[in-house]
């Protein structure tokens, strides 16, 4: 593995993730086994992404256990147990602590540190990201995985559908995205936009999937079936 290095006070990674849930944490599990220096870069003050931040009662997935786990490991899969077709949050965040340790993710994680801008430069072909505390990082490769599940964002019922949409196709890829795979690889499903519960648009998960807010600070994640 290539070793990171600081300069004048700037941090040097070959890869920065933003974000440590599901899609975070799998990022830096590749690129280590790419042979890449990487820290992913997470505001909480633990791992786990929407299932850290999001605690109510009755928060659980909306997608069947098994096809939610990680699928890059055999061994992972056969000595994780899910003790319930769709787990609560409690047992997903223990599931991705699991993980973390099994794989000794943890060193490359840097916890409560908040991204406050990201840059990139033509001419030295790296990208430069700032935190809140003054930190400053320097990376080939920026992998976003902050997802859009942690912080409501005002959106509420009643509100004008967001018309808007995206794709991601094999041919808008980057090379670092064509090494990764899917952004949450191992989950059999993938994101795509569709409706909700309530009238607008947004980003859902899987085959039966709904996210709707459940207050000023969280979104409901409850299954809508």
């Amino acid at each position: 593995m290539q070793e990171s290095k600081r300069i004048q006070g700037k941090q040097y990674f070959d890869a920065i993730v933003v974000g440590a849930g599901f899609a975070g944490v799998y990022s830096v599990h590749k690129l280590r086994e790419l042979g890449l220096s990487v820290r992913a870069l997470e505001a909480g003050d633990g791992i786990g992404g929407t299932w850290y931040h999001n605690r109510y009662p009755g928060a659980r997935c909306d997608m069947e256990s098994l096809d939610y786990s990680y699928a890059f490991s055999d061994e992972l899969q056969q000595e994780w147990h899910w003790t319930e077709r769709y787990a609560s949050q409690p047992e997903i965040l223990e599931y991705i602590n699991h993980v973390a340790d099994r794989f000794d993710l943890r060193k490359d994680i840097q916890l409560n540190t908040r991204v406050s801008g990201a840059t990139f430069s033509e001419a030295e072909d790296r990208w430069t990201f700032t935190t809140e505390a003054g930190e400053v990082f320097s990376a080939k490769y920026a992998v976003m995985a902050a997802g859009v599940l942690s912080v409501a964002l005002g959106c509420r019922r009643g509100a004008s559908p967001v018309k808007s949409k995206f794709s991601l196709t094999n041919s808008t890829r980057t090379p670092l995205q064509s090494l990764l795979g899917p952004l949450n690889a191992g989950h059999r499903g993938c994101w795509r936009a569709g409706p909700c519960c309530g009238p607008r648009q947004c980003l859902s998960h899987g085959r039966s999937a709904s996210v709707r807010p459940a207050g000023d600070g969280v979104y409901d994640r409850r299954p809508c079936f």
